[in-house]
């Protein structure tokens, strides 16, 4: 797909399927679940291949994949090959102790030069786009916490005005309620 006419974009997001084909069991009862978690129309650098060709310069493209390293260097593949950049990739583990299960990509087109004519995406775009900051993110803690949200999980979740029901039921309604409405006056 290229966009048609309202191409191109400021953003550009995708989760490509990330299930590995060779340990996926497809379920009998519905067949779109295959589609939806094993690539078979596309894996993560056809993803960027497309953004590649719908994102304005200075655009971003945020994309999930699976954490394996083999996922990882075609990702870098294909940003080198379509001269776009890495600027931050996201490691999400699930819980305290277990492995990456995924990764979020921020991936830009970059502007072109305003002078000189080029574009910025010259043959040092490979070597650039390596260089990039990661971070993990937990989403529970471990046993010993009793497997309880990590608290930048329930930050993130906060700031996007999700509820903890676990705690609603501890402090009681009106508590809870007081606590919000304190939330939101701090908030600018």
């Amino acid at each position: 797909w290229d966009g048609g006419d309202r191409a191109p974009y400021d953003l550009v997001t995708g989760t490509p399927p990330y299930f590995s084909d060779v340990k996926f069991t497809a379920s009998p009862n519905h067949k779109q679940k295959v589609r939806c978690r094993v690539p078979t129309r596309g894996a993560a650098e056809d993803y960027v291949e497309a953004a590649a060709r719908l994102l304005a310069p200075g655009g971003v493209f945020v994309m999930v994949e699976a954490s394996h390293t083999e996922n990882a260097r075609a990702v870098m593949k294909a940003v080198d090959r379509m001269g776009l950049k890495v600027t931050r990739r996201l490691d999400v583990v699930p819980r305290q102790g277990l492995p990456i299960r995924f990764s979020c990509w921020v991936i830009v087109r970059q502007r072109a030069e305003k002078a000189g004519g080029g574009d910025s995406t010259d043959d040092k775009s490979s070597s650039s786009s390596r260089q990039f900051p990661t971070s993990e993110f937990r989403l529970r803690m471990g046993r010993e916490n009793g497997f309880k949200r990590s608290p930048e999980y329930v930050e993130a979740m906060e700031s996007m005005g999700w509820v903890n029901y676990e705690e609603q039921r501890k402090l009681g309604r009106q508590q809870l309620l007081r606590q919000e409405e304190e939330r939101h006056q701090r908030r600018p």
